[in-house]
């Protein structure tokens, strides 16, 4: 799998509800001899906000634009690796995180 096969994909729950599109990816490498490993998927609406460096905070002003990038962060979602049941073609489907296991 390809980071590119996964970024911008749809991400649904397995009730069919549309939770957004993948921005962004979250990885970690435990030791330094092992590899990277894909650890969640930040899904939203908020690819824009993170591309102009609201989301780091490394950007402020004008206030009426932090105040709009602030409200897509707050909407943002990212969602464990664990709770993927399928993905491929462009859409991953995830378990509803109010069924099944819960995250750590």
């Amino acid at each position: 799998m390809r980071a590119g096969d996964l970024l911008n994909a749809e991400v649904v729950d397995e009730d069919g509800r549309h939770l957004g599109k993948v921005h962004d990816l979250c990885v970690a490498r435990p030791s330094d001899s092992s590899p990277w490993q894909l650890h969640a998927v930040v899904v939203g609406s908020t690819g824009l906000a993170h591309r102009f460096g609201y989301a780091t905070g490394e950007v402020r002003g004008p206030a009426a634009l932090t105040k709009a990038a602030n409200w897509l962060i707050r909407r943002r979602q990212i969602i464990p690796w664990s709770r993927v049941i399928s993905h491929g073609q462009g859409r991953i489907t995830v378990r509803s995180s109010d069924r099944g296991r819960e995250e750590p």
